[in-house]
């Protein structure tokens, strides 16, 4: 939801820029979702550690291989982090 804020000719400009992006944001999703991950602004929720911890159980994958895998993603996504099993039980 959009917050009204009284202010200034810099909070007018916020939002003013605040309104668009909600605008673009709902009229072409697509197109802001690739920008924003060119800005490098993640639009996908974490997967908290309980959610990681059943899904590395289930899919029955070691600690190893977990480490190896939250490697590749962590390079893939620009250093966003993810849990391992081991890190969800600490």
């Amino acid at each position: 939801m959009l917050h009204h804020m009284s202010g200034g000719a810099e909070t007018e400009m916020e939002n003013a820029a605040q309104w668009l992006a909600y605008y673009l944001g709902k009229k072409h999703d697509t197109s802001f979702a690739l920008a924003c991950y060119a800005l490098g602004i993640p639009l996908a929720e974490q997967m908290d550690d309980v959610g990681a911890e059943a899904m590395w159980s289930q899919a029955n994958i070691s600690i190893t291989q977990q480490r190896i895998i939250k490697r590749h993603l962590r390079h893939h996504f620009w250093g966003k982090s993810i849990y391992t099993q081991e890190e969800a039980v600490m």
